[in-house]
């Protein structure tokens, strides 16, 4: 299909699209969300590591195997790889 007929297209179903993509961003993404950080919670148990994975990938993903940490760190100290903000990584990239 030619540039002229796939921007006729779009123009002439461009409520569809937006439909689609409102869909896609405040239906399927929180759904994938929260299948990504289960997959992540399962392998950080599986793994033995120390991390978080909320479903709300506005909050920070993180995870690391206990021996990362230094001696005589304090349990908050960063020793970890961290996955935030998850949502803004997915939200640069276009369908369009």
């Amino acid at each position: 299909m030619s540039e002229p007929a796939v921007g006729a297209v779009i123009v002439n179903h461009i409520n569809e699209l937006e439909a689609a993509l409102r869909y896609a961003h405040s239906t399927m993404e929180p759904m994938l969300e929260k299948a990504v950080a289960n997959v992540m919670e399962e392998k950080r148990h599986e793994l033995g590591w120390a991390g978080e994975a909320p479903a709300d990938f506005d909050e920070t993903q993180w995870l690391a195997p206990e021996e990362w940490r230094m001696d005589g760190a304090v349990a908050n100290d960063d020793f970890y790889l961290s996955l935030s903000p998850i949502r803004k990584l997915l939200s640069n990239t276009s369908i369009l």
